[in-house]
């Protein structure tokens, strides 16, 4: 299950991100081909949105207007830390590794892709959706994108980048009282069989020393048994001796 969950937090960045990335150019190509020529435009929903072909040299509003160079540095920076804090965090949480970072992941790299592309290619992005509604910059799906991915962003550093590093400290705890807890049971034990060999060894002496003092008594016995005999021999010649000397 922990490897499932790892390989989904590779996987699903990179397929969202192949994606979102292959929308944005085929929408673009196919608005080039329709549309053709810039300034040209088509209603979509009378009143709310349209489609007008821009070619932008900038970033939204048209600031940074002219500077492709830079903001094509700026992106690759951007793209390139956000993929270097992602593998941090998936070294460091694996499994556990929240989605909405996963997914965040692929939209703000599809996103800055699909523009970089068309910096580097043309030295502009091809814009063409348009909110008749509302005075808002012309904008095209990768735009839509990378502010989704932003969102995403922000929500989980609002609500889950916290409760991850809360998570990580908890069981790292858990880890060392588990470690700690280990470590005394082995002491424990070890004491354990050395007072138990102790014991042992004190046994067996006791054992040998109760041998000893009855290999003692016996041999005295047969010591007390021979003096004896000795002196019943030595009484019994005697004896005879007296008998013929009479």
């Amino acid at each position: 299950m922990k490897n499932k969950r790892v390989i989904l937090a590779i996987v699903l960045p990179c397929v969202l991100f192949a994606l979102l990335l292959t929308l944005d150019l085929v929408s673009k190509h196919l608005i080039d081909k329709s549309l053709g020529t810039v300034g040209a435009s088509k209603e979509i929903i009378h009143g709310f949105i349209s489609f007008i072909y821009v070619h932008n040299s900038g970033a939204a509003w048209g600031i940074f207007s002219g500077r492709s160079i830079f903001l094509i540095i700026i992106s690759i920076i951007v793209i390139a830390l956000f993929i270097a804090f992602y593998v941090l965090r998936l070294r460091k949480f694996k499994d556990k590794i929240s989605l909405w970072l996963s997914v965040s992941l692929g939209f703000i790299a599809g996103g800055c892709f699909g523009n970089l592309i068309d910096r580097t290619a043309f030295g502009y992005v091809r814009d063409f959706i348009n909110f008749d509604f509302m005075n808002f910059p012309v904008f095209n799906v990768a735009d839509i994108c990378l502010t989704v991915g932003i969102i995403l962003l922000f929500i989980y550093f609002i609500f889950f980048y916290s409760k991850e590093e809360k998570l990580l400290k908890t069981e790292s705890v858990s880890a060392i009282s588990s470690s700690t807890n280990s470590n005394k049971s082995s002491e424990e034990d070890l004491q354990k069989s050395s007072n138990e060999k102790v014991e042992s060894a004190i046994n067996e002496k006791q054992n040998l020393e109760e041998d000893t003092s009855k290999v003692d008594d016996v041999m005295e016995q047969n010591q007390n048994q021979n003096e004896n005999q000795v002196e019943d021999l030595s009484t019994d010649d005697k004896i005879d001796s007296d008998k013929n000397a009479k």
